[in-house]
């Protein structure tokens, strides 16, 4: 009967699980994160929107949810990179 273990990398020369568990912490660190600033700022959005309803702000805001919602996510990020750093 064969397990299914992930098996050894040889890049990183230990087995998988050890690399897997060695970057887990950190990657749960910034999907945390990453997920407090979207709900921040999804809450945010949608508290002034929903505020001042139909003016333009509440046009703007919404315009710039649906291009982020919209645009393919590499693209975003590439973006994102390009205009922050």
């Amino acid at each position: 009967m064969r397990r299914a273990l992930p098996g050894f990398s040889y890049t990183l020369h230990q087995p998988v699980t050890e690399a897997i568990a060695d970057h887990l912490p950190v990657t749960l660190s910034l999907a945390v994160g990453a997920l407090a600033v979207i709900v921040v700022l999804g809450v945010g959005t949608g508290l002034v929107s929903a505020l001042r309803r139909g003016s333009r702000t509440d046009r703007t805001l919404s315009a710039f949810t649906l291009v982020g919602a919209s645009v393919q996510i590499y693209f975003l990020g590439y973006a994102l990179q390009y205009l922050l750093v």
